[in-house]
């Protein structure tokens, strides 16, 4: 089956482009300032401290939990809070630097996953950069396409109602009249009709 586009959504789009440059940018941000504390930075390691909250609160916390009782020589397993405080509070302070990574590049959602995993972004050189291809991957992920035959049969009426639509629409100016409106609908036989003093209330809302 051939797929049609159905839209391109251009605004968020854009947005998208806008919004990917400026993680970029957060990104490169931070990473000075994690290889102050890292062996190594690398593209999972940044992954998981956006995305898996786990990742700092239970890995990287009881990685120091261990580093410190090997330094005090005390045994991990039989740690209590109320007898080796410090140690605790050692490990998080020793972790601090996840959370602000995680703080300056911001909020990122489940979708945003894409963007490690698709080919947008790569780390080379302690820095993280764009991808060749990264506008046509953001674009096909705005850009919507018909999944079945019975879709395709449709597309093309489709589109062009919406295109007379906004052509009327468009000469109403910023009038927020609902256009379609204009048509009542009998569902017993399943019949569209032009409303008679609807449609003349539209005409006068013409400029």
């Amino acid at each position: 089956m051939k797929k049609e586009i159905i839209k391109f959504d251009e605004i968020e789009y854009n947005k998208e482009i806008s919004r990917v440059k400026n993680l970029v940018r957060k990104i490169n941000e931070v990473i000075p300032e994690l290889m102050k504390f890292e062996d190594q930075v690398t593209l999972e390691m940044i992954q998981k401290i956006i995305f898996e909250s786990e990742y700092i609160t239970k890995e990287r916390y009881n990685e120091k939990i261990k580093m410190y009782c090997k330094q005090f020589s005390l045994n991990p397993d039989k740690l209590k809070y109320t007898d080796h405080e410090f140690i605790f509070k050692l490990a998080n302070t020793a972790i601090q630097y996840l959370f602000d990574a995680k703080r300056e590049i911001g909020f990122l959602g489940y979708y945003d996953t894409y963007l490690f995993t698709e080919g947008v972004i790569y780390f080379e050189n302690d820095q993280v950069h764009l991808t060749e291809n990264w506008e046509k991957i953001i674009k096909e992920k705005h850009t919507y396409f018909t999944e079945t035959d019975s879709e395709n049969e449709i597309i093309k009426d489709s589109l062009e109602v919406v295109r007379l639509l906004n052509k009327i629409a468009s000469k109403m100016g910023k009038s927020q009249f609902n256009l379609t409106n204009i048509f009542d609908y009998y569902q017993y036989n399943n019949y569209y009709k032009l409303n008679v003093s609807k449609f003349r209330y539209t005409a006068k809302l013409i400029k």
